[in-house]
């Protein structure tokens, strides 16, 4: 399964804010057997759905036109990030290389990267996601020479960066994915923004957000905001470290204190991870 069409969105920036947010009865979520049957309590293809899509192409357009004109503060998101591509500049003393976003939304991490690199470093930046946010991007003209929009795994060009941040965890088959990933064979993988259990099993629950917490920045006023809602699986670390570390090593760990939570007697820990072959 390669075509995006048949898994769920895996926005980046689209979820970002779920992982701040204080939900006191996140340690209540009702769990269930299958992504299929949380699917059932959700929204009918809301994933697909062209007004979320829209907005978040809209917001994503105002933010890279502010970014153009302030100062932009370093997340720790950005931070990780950079910390990566320097290293690989400095690892490799390359001037320029392509990278994979999957789940990048709107490409909203390449217009904040940017700010922090060097004119001089060529950077092909492709992201991978649904049918229908890449048809918003590039109704809102996000499209750049640099920056390239497509909705399948398949006929990419040479990748030498896969970058991910709080993607798996929303697809339908998370480590079908995470193995299509692995065969693209880039040299470098950062895994940013993920929810892990410290537990060896997967949980899977049910998230819910506003519209307008989707996305960066305010919602455009002309929208009406209302709730959404996703299935959400939390991988197991041990799971997850086994299955890339066949292929790569592990080389950074970093905590992400916005994704601990508590489900049920489990303790569920953010975590970053950065792999190189």
């Amino acid at each position: 399964m390669t075509h995006l069409d048949f898994i769920p969105p895996i926005f980046t920036k689209v979820f970002a804010k779920l992982f701040r947010q204080k939900d006191s009865n996140f340690h209540k979520k009702k769990e269930y057997s299958s992504y299929e049957l949380a699917s059932k309590e959700c929204q009918k293809n809301a994933y697909e759905n062209i007004e979320l899509c829209d907005m978040v192409a809209e917001k994503t357009a105002n933010y890279r036109n502010q970014l153009c004109l302030q100062l932009t503060p370093l997340s720790s998101n950005v931070s990780f990030l950079l910390a990566a591509i320097n290293n690989i500049r400095a690892t490799n003393h390359t001037s320029s290389f392509t990278i994979l976003d999957f789940g990048g939304a709107c490409g909203v991490h390449y217009f904040e990267i940017k700010k922090f690199l060097p004119e001089s470093l060529d950077i092909k930046w492709i992201v991978i996601e649904t049918t229908q946010m890449v048809n918003s991007a590039k109704t809102h003209n996000l499209e750049t020479e640099g920056l390239t929009f497509r909705d399948s795994l398949e006929n990419l060009p040479p990748i030498d960066f896969i970058y991910s941040s709080g993607a798996l965890q929303y697809t339908s088959k998370p480590y079908n994915i995470l193995e299509q990933l692995l065969k693209i064979d880039a040299n470098y993988i950062l895994f940013n923004r993920m929810m892990f259990n410290d537990d060896v099993r997967e949980i899977i629950t049910i998230q819910t957000s506003l519209l307008s917490e989707n996305g960066p920045g305010p919602m455009p006023k002309y929208y009406i905001d209302k709730k959404i809602s996703y299935p959400h699986t939390t991988l197991s670390f041990h799971h997850f470290n086994s299955f890339v570390s066949k292929n790569y090593k592990l080389v950074w760990i970093f905590s992400e204190s916005s994704g601990s939570h508590k489900i049920g007697n489990e303790t569920i820990i953010g975590r970053g991870l950065y792999y190189s072959k």
